[in-house]
């Protein structure tokens, strides 16, 4: 109205401004709900001086303005208060189509996860919708139990403004799959908090569609490192990209046991440093294909190793892959196909055995250099290689067998070995 214009700071005019073109002119139910432990689920929820009591009620009164909306509005949690789930179970938040936030009054307000008579070996919070946590604490009260977060495959962001705190040195898990139901797709990307460890797909569980990890670590603490499984079987493929984070020793493969038969890639962006494995740690092989990029980050700062764990004394690595985009690399080992772009140099150490050398960069091996694929990988498509029966009396090497093939047409290079 006139009279509130006259009267209201331009500060709050500008807030309330915002407020309304988010909300209404775009469509949107206006759909802030507020949550305090001092709360009554009878209240309105709509202020801060009457807010709910519990997440569940704020839920049910988003899907009673939102549920039939899908996605084209978003419901807000806010809470005001420190709030404390003291359930000796897991806590499976309402389902949702439409995104749902949740974030704090302030940063310091704290979501309590606290069991009384802890009845399970941990204590979970799953949401099942699509989720952006934010700006508020998140504390692990247990010493004894340990804490976990599921997004249950739904989308799920962490905001850069999460915080984490724990009763002890173990911080919450998060897990961007269930503990042990496949879901079809994961989408986690995590912009902050402390972590425990991160998981790409499911704890126990699977997916069978495409799990996508996405972390910028310039707010995140990892205190163990970011897994794809713990001992689930994904069939479905997995995209890791990593940035800013000090990864930790990473697993591409499970962390316990089970087989991965879906392919995974990683992308390593700048300032990454850690230990990547692509094969399981425990037990368990990768079935599918890993394919690591590195997308600007400085190879100097990791070690990535074509191997399982010292632990699994059975696994395997089906095929992995490695990728150099630009700049020069420095010694890899144990990757069975090496793909390098134009104007990039790869040093090969002396006893690795490469199945395809592919790309248009250059190979360093033992002081020689092998330019492009420099072998019968690039033999024409229509025209079969094959093994010649000839003489070849030089050197005493009496009658090897001789490949013989025409290459492709195009650039090429001639060496003499």
């Amino acid at each position: 109205t006139d009279h509130c214009k006259s009267e209201a700071s331009d500060e709050a005019r500008e807030a309330a401004q915002f407020i309304i073109e988010r909300n209404i002119i775009n469509g949107n139910a206006l759909t802030l709900m507020c949550v305090d432990a001092n709360g009554n689920d009878t209240n309105a929820g709509t202020s801060e001086s009457a807010p709910l009591k519990t997440l569940e009620a704020a839920y049910a009164k988003l899907e009673t303005l939102l549920g039939t909306s899908g996605d084209a509005s978003t419901g807000t949690i806010v809470l005001v208060g420190d709030y404390t789930i003291t359930s000796d179970k897991r806590v499976d938040l309402p389902s949702h189509s439409y995104p749902v936030t949740i974030t704090g009054k302030t940063q310091s307000v704290k979501l309590t996860f606290n069991p009384t008579n802890m009845v399970e070996a941990s204590q979970a919070l799953a949401f099942h919708g699509p989720t952006t946590l934010d700006n508020f604490t998140f504390h692990a009260a247990s010493t004894k139990k340990y804490d976990y977060i599921y997004a249950c495959g739904n989308k799920m962001v962490i905001g850069e403004n999460m915080v984490c705190t724990s009763a002890r040195s173990a911080f919450p898990y998060l897990v961007a799959g269930d503990y042990k139901t496949t879901v079809a797709n994961t989408d986690l990307t995590v912009l902050g908090g402390r972590w425990q460890s991160v998981y790409a797909t499911g704890f126990k569980a699977s997916h069978t569609g495409l799990a996508e990890l996405y972390i910028d670590g310039t707010n995140v603490t990892l205190n163990s490192a970011i897994r794809t499984t713990y001992s689930g079987t994904p069939s479905g493929d997995t995209e890791i990209t990593l940035k800013n984070i000090a990864a930790g020793t990473v697993y591409l493969g499970t962390y316990y046991s089970g087989n991965i038969s879906g392919d995974v890639t990683l992308y390593l962006q700048e300032n990454v440093t850690g230990t990547f494995y692509t094969g399981a740690r425990r037990s368990g092989n990768m079935n599918g294909t890993v394919t690591i990029v590195a997308d600007g980050v400085d190879l100097n700062d990791v070690t990535l190793k074509n191997a399982v764990g010292s632990d699994n004394t059975s696994g395997k690595v089906t095929k992995a892959v490695i990728c150099y985009p630009d700049g020069d690399s420095p010694p890899v080992e144990g990757f069975a196909e090496i793909h390098i772009d134009t104007d990039t140099t790869v040093n090969l150490v002396s006893d690795m055995e490469i199945a395809k050398i592919s790309g248009g960069g250059v190979v360093e091996l033992n002081g020689y250099k092998l330019t492009g694929e420099g072998n019968y990988a690039t033999a024409r498509k229509d025209r079969k290689p094959f093994l010649m029966d000839r003489v070849f009396n030089e050197g005493g090497l009496s009658n090897p067998p001789t490949p013989i093939f025409a290459p492709e047409p195009g650039p090429a290079c001639v060496m003499s070995l």
